[in-house]
């Protein structure tokens, strides 16, 4: 069938909780990994169910996931689909579950209703038949790995992580550091002509990439 890629990126900058330090480069690195792959996929992106927003609400962003991940499964029998969602913000891990922190995070104890944790991904997508990347730049986001599935019992998702479990991420004034690796590591296989897996992308270890076998475009 069609290959299709679509492409999901989010940048939280600003927080209600003004003790956590300003992203000022999150919208921006968002923005570049989206245009990054809608640049190498070329005809193969699909417009319609891609899109790039920032300072979201956690609700809106399962919305957003709910609403895209429906109808891309209607469309995966007659396309090879893939959905990328990528993400740039604060993140946390507490041992137990890794939560990302949209813009109304308060802080404010454990009040879930101010996160998106990572296993929401593993719900949403369960029973899905396309295959899902989640590349997230944000501290501590290596605890998330453990959403990557290859089981025959869900749908095929790959993790990205910017650092490990304990690393914090890093940016300047000049944007994130993970992120402007990924975007150059996409540009070049791009004016290379190289169909991309996730190892080709992925700027660190292969530690920090679960399921690294995952080809991007099927």
């Amino acid at each position: 069938g069609e290959s299709v890629l679509s492409c999901i990126t989010v940048g939280i900058s600003e927080y209600e909780n003004k003790d956590l330090i300003p992203i000022s480069c999150a919208a921006e690195d968002a923005r570049a990994v989206y245009d990054a792959f809608r640049q190498i996929m070329g005809p193969e992106f699909n417009n319609y169910l891609s899109i790039c927003v920032s300072n979201i609400r956690s609700a809106d962003f399962e919305s957003l996931l709910c609403a895209i991940s429906d109808v891309m499964e209607k469309e995966s029998e007659d396309t090879n689909s893939i959905l990328v969602i990528y993400f740039s913000g604060h993140g946390a891990f507490d041992d137990t579950c890794y939560e990302l922190r949209f813009a109304e995070y308060r802080g404010t104890g454990r009040n879930h209703d101010d996160v998106f944790s990572a296993e929401q991904f593993s719900k949403i997508f369960r029973g899905k038949h396309f295959k899902i990347l989640i590349i997230l730049d944000c501290c501590n986001s290596g605890a998330a790995l453990p959403v990557a599935n290859v089981s025959d019992q869900g749908p095929e998702i790959s993790v990205l992580a910017a650092v490990n479990s304990y690393q914090s991420a890093t940016f300047d004034e000049n944007g994130s550091v993970f992120t402007k690796i990924l975007c150059k590591s996409i540009c070049e296989l791009d004016s290379s002509g190289e169909i991309f897996s996730l190892p080709m992308i992925s700027p660190y270890p292969p530690s920090l990439a679960r399921n690294p076998s995952a080809r991007l475009h099927p």
